[in-house]
């Protein structure tokens, strides 16, 4: 999981301790991790250890999200095998089309086998705000590329819905390798999900 920086940190655990009303004892009551080490953290007058700082925030999201708390990336992301791939060299105009043609808003760009990151729709927009170029010249690598963070396939996604908020894909990797891919769209499928486990009670 990748965490900000210190002080935003401290900040998201503070308020999302007030979202849910939970104390530092009951924090400590359900992480195992002492009242006294959690107060030190939250008053800056102790470093985070990466395991701490994971715990806290899992337990905290937990108890916020909607998203059932077993479930984790691998179980919504889209296989690599089923996606568009997109190469640095490909026609912007051909690549556009298909994505359109799809329905896709985002698709991995790929070079020499490896993910470079994501072409987005904002990816386009930022060429036709640009200054006037012949777009039907270009090729993706004129294009700006989002960056995707890469998380293990077994991370909570109420942590990849977090990371959601700031970027447009997450890659998920499995035995050293990038088998998927999850957008904000694959969130969908909770809601089918929900409504289809209401209909069968």
């Amino acid at each position: 999981m990748l965490l900000p920086s210190k002080e935003r940190l401290i900040e998201r655990i503070k308020a999302l301790m007030r979202e849910v009303g939970l104390s530092e004892q009951k924090l400590a009551d359900e992480t195992g991790i002492s009242q006294p080490v959690i107060s030190r953290i939250l008053r800056e007058e102790r470093e985070f250890r990466y395991n701490e700082a994971k715990a806290l925030l899992d337990c905290l999201l937990s108890k916020l999200s909607s998203i059932p708390s077993n479930m984790i990336a691998e179980d919504v992301a889209t296989s690599c095998e089923r996606l568009m791939k997109v190469g640095l060299g490909e026609r912007l105009s051909d690549v556009t089309r298909m994505m359109f043609e799809k329905g896709y808003s985002q698709a991995p760009v790929y070079e020499d086998n490896q993910i470079r990151g994501v072409i987005t729709e904002k990816s386009f927009l930022k060429l036709l705000l640009s200054p006037k170029r012949d777009l039907k010249n270009l090729s993706v690598k004129d294009a700006p590329i989002e960056e995707a963070p890469i998380y293990p396939y077994n991370t909570p996604l109420q942590n990849i819905a977090q990371v959601l908020l700031e970027y447009y894909a997450v890659l998920i990797e499995k035995n050293g390798k990038v088998e998927g891919i999850i957008t904000r769209a694959d969130f969908l499928k909770l809601f089918f999900q929900e409504k289809e486990g209401n209909q069968t009670k």
